[in-house]
């Protein structure tokens, strides 16, 4: 498992990352990204899950995840 600081999962949801309130109520934070251990890394640390996300007749893009909580 990576080790990072503080700062750089900081940077890095300022730079990836998406917060979403829902009318109904409730929070929930994203972040999309081609590195899959990083984004194991905050579900490690913070909860949520990782998902691969599934771009359509679309052969020559990079595999994409997306951890949500």
């Amino acid at each position: 498992m990576i080790d990072v600081s503080r700062d750089y999962i900081a940077g890095f949801f300022d730079g990836e990352g998406c917060v979403t309130i829902h009318v109904r109520g409730g929070i929930q934070c994203s972040v999309v990204n081609t590195d899959r251990q990083v984004l194991e890394w905050l579900e490690w640390q913070y909860g949520g899950g990782v998902h691969e996300i599934r771009h359509a007749a679309e052969a020559n893009y990079k595999r994409a995840y997306r951890w949500v909580v």
